[in-house]
C-alpha cells in the first residue's frame, strides 16, 4: 500500500530490476508534516531573534548613568565660591588681590591648554622635565582633576565624537557637554575605553604621576595666595 502511495504520489522513483526504492522527493506525502516544521522552524527563528534584539550584547547594552552627588556638591562649591569671589572684587577686595587673582586664572589657562591639551593629551610637542613640572603645576590651579584623567578622557572625546562612547556627546545639548557631563556617574564603556586606550606615554612620565598623586592638596595650596 506504501509503494503505491508513493508511486502515485511520485515520491520515489523506480531503480534497476530488483524496484529498489529511493527518495528523491516527499513533498505530496509528506506536504502537511513539511508545513508544520516549516511553520515550527520559521516560529522559533523569530523568537530567537526577538530574544537576541531583546537582550543585546555586552558592548552594546545601554546602560543608565546616574547622577554622582560627590561631583555635584563639588561642582556647587566651585560656581558658588567663583561668584562669591566676583562678588569681592566688587565690593571688598583691594587691587593688589584682584590682580593676583586674575593672573592666577591666566596661568591656569596656560597650564590647561598649553601643557594638558597640547602635551599630553594630543603630543604635539615635546617638553623637558622642568617644562612639564610648571604646566603641570599651572593646570592643577584650574581644580579640573589629574592631568592623567583628563588627557584620557579628551583622547577617549576625539576618538569618538558625536557618539555614545564621547563623554561629551554635544549631541545630547550644549549644557550637557559643559555641565552634566561632569556631574554624571561614569560610564562603564567610556571607563572601557580609557582602560584600553594607548596611555603609555602618560605612564612613563613621572611628572603627570607625581600631579596625578598631589593634585587634590596641590589644588588647595596653591590657590590659597589667590584667597588672601
Amino acid at each position: 500500500v506504501c509503494r503505491n502511495q508513493l508511486r502515485e504520489s511520485g515520491g520515489y522513483r523506480w531503480l534497476s530490476s530488483r524496484q529498489d526504492l529511493r527518495p528523491t522527493r516527499l513533498e505530496g506525502l509528506f506536504s502537511t508534516s513539511a508545513s508544520s516544521t516549516a511553520r515550527s522552524t520559521t516560529t522559533s527563528g523569530r523568537e530567537e531573534h526577538k530574544s537576541i534584539k531583546m537582550s543585546g550584547s555586552p558592548e552594546s547594552k545601554a546602560y543608565k548613568v546616574g547622577v554622582h552627588w560627590l561631583k555635584v556638591l563639588f561642582q556647587i562649591h566651585l560656581h558658588l565660591g567663583g561668584a562669591y569671589g566676583l562678588w569681592l572684587v566688587f565690593t571688598q577686595a583691594n587691587f593688589v588681590t584682584t590682580l593676583l587673582c586674575s593672573v592666577f586664572v591666566f596661568l591656569g589657562m596656560i597650564g590647561l591648554t598649553l601643557g594638558c591639551h597640547r602635551l599630553w593629551a594630543h603630543r604635539t610637542y615635546e617638553a623637558g622635565v622642568v617644562m612639564r613640572t610648571v604646566l603641570a603645576a599651572l593646570y592643577t590651579l584650574t581644580c579640573q582633576g589629574s592631568v592623567y584623567d583628563w588627557a584620557i578622557t579628551h583622547r577617549v572625546h576625539h576618538q569618538n565624537h558625536g557618539t555614545p562612547l564621547d563623554p561629551f556627546n554635544y549631541k545630547k545639548g550644549t549644557f550637557y557637554c559643559h555641565v552634566l557631563s561632569h556631574c554624571m556617574e561614569n560610564d562603564p564603556d567610556i571607563d572601557r575605553k580609557k582602560r584600553h586606550g594607548d596611555t603609555k606615554d602618560l605612564e612613563e612620565d613621572n611628572v603627570v604621576w607625581a600631579q596625578h598623586l598631589v593634585h587634590l592638596v596641590g589644588g588647595a595650596h596653591l590657590g590659597f595666595p589667590s584667597a588672601r
